[in-house]
């Protein structure tokens, strides 16, 4: 596209007459129009455009050659000269007030890259409103983010909607005085707006490979699932309620298809237990939220109580996450061990074989520990003495 200088008024035009290219090299041909005298023109500003198509081009540095020639008599034909670098493309990421485009090149580990920030038209104004960068590792952890080291530039970074800033940056983490690089691996980078000392609004994020010499991007429109998944305990007794909770610890929106999201398995069979309907529903979490649900330990496709054993929940969104829990069998009466019915010698030489074992260790037996503080010592060799004789029906 080529504008002309403001002319005074309407009628004024730019128009291309020819264009020639020879392999990196645009000569082009425009004639600039006057109004006529006797021309009915508006008392406005204008700029009289012309719009150059040159379709897709390989990369590379080219250069361009612009005659234009006036049908006012006074002026000569002038001559203008330009150079643009056309890459092998771009890699974009779009959010609801900010967009972030980087060059879709290799750049040597150690070189800045240019990140390019735009503020969408739309956007509210702000008199502190700032673009950063955020670099996650490939576990979901903050890295490092633009504005640790440039600080100083944060107020240089002001925008209006519409406008746009270029952030260079390695990518490396500052800290404690001293330039860390990402290791080889890959990585997610996001572009964020502030506002008022708070997040606005972010980008998704673009997956970034980093080996030991050069950083290369891979895909764009990554939706980066800065999620936990958990249960309140890892033991639970037989017929416990197990508590389950899905949190957004990212400062991204995490978009979630299906209710619930989460399922659970018998580990390490894999046998489904739970939920037996999941709702098609299109929902999400907003950073710091969390959603919780609560399983009562029926398996729902066989209506029944489920056995004691290890378990484990797994998301269904293709993030990866899953959680371990374990349930135990309800403890036999007191002294009783073998669940024979009677308290006698028998029991207590199950205690006598894992004295002194703690859990964790290949001696200890779960069934000697009778008041289940981990360890198999001189109080369940009391406890089991104490109901010695004693039969249970």
């Amino acid at each position: 596209m080529f504008l002309e200088e403001f002319c005074p008024t309407s009628g004024y035009g730019l128009k291309i007459e020819s264009i020639e290219k020879t392999d990196y090299t645009f000569v082009l041909d425009a004639t600039f129009t006057n109004p006529d005298p006797w021309d009915i023109v508006l008392q406005v500003l204008t700029n009289p455009t012309a719009l150059i198509p040159i379709g897709n081009l390989p990369a590379g540095e080219y250069s361009i050659t612009l005659y234009i020639k006036y049908d006012d008599m006074f002026w000569e034909t002038e001559k203008w000269t330009a150079t643009f670098r056309c890459s092998a493309g771009w890699i974009t990421v779009t959010g609801f007030e900010v967009e972030m485009p980087i060059e879709n090149k290799t750049t040597v580990l150690g070189e800045e890259i240019s990140i390019f920030m735009v503020a969408l038209v739309g956007t509210e104004l702000s008199s502190s409103q700032i673009f950063d960068t955020y670099l996650y590792n490939s576990n979901y952890s903050l890295f490092s983010r633009w504005s640790q080291d440039k600080v100083f530039l944060c107020v240089w970074t002001h925008v209006d909607p519409g406008y746009n800033k270029t952030l260079r940056w390695n990518l490396y983490r500052y800290d404690g005085g001293k330039y860390f690089p990402p290791p080889p691996g890959n990585y997610y980078l996001i572009g964020a707006l502030m506002g008022n000392g708070e997040i606005r609004d972010v980008t998704p994020a673009i997956l970034i490979k980093i080996d030991n010499s050069t950083i290369t991007p891979i895909a764009e429109d990554v939706q980066l699932p800065l999620v936990e998944l958990k249960t309140d305990k890892t033991e639970y007794a037989l017929g416990e309620n197990v508590t389950i909770t899905l949190t957004n610890i990212g400062i991204t929106y995490a978009r979630i298809g299906g209710y619930p999201c989460v399922e659970i398995h018998t580990y390490p069979e894999g046998e489904y237990v739970w939920p037996w309907i999941i709702a098609f529903l299109a929902w999400g979490l907003a950073p710091g939220e969390s959603e919780t649900w609560i399983w009562n330990q029926c398996n729902e496709f066989t209506q029944s109580p489920v056995e004691p054993g290890m378990y484990v929940v797994n998301d269904t969104q293709g993030w990866g996450l899953s959680t371990f829990f374990e349930i135990e069998a309800q403890p036999p009466p007191p002294g009783d061990l073998n669940g024979d019915g009677t308290a006698d010698i028998l029991d207590l030489f199950i205690v006598a074989e894992a004295y002194g074992t703690f859990k964790g260790d290949p001696d200890y037996n779960s069934e000697a520990d009778i008041n289940r503080d981990d360890i198999i010592d001189i109080y369940d060799l009391f406890m089991a003495a104490e109901n010695y004789g004693k039969t249970y029906s």
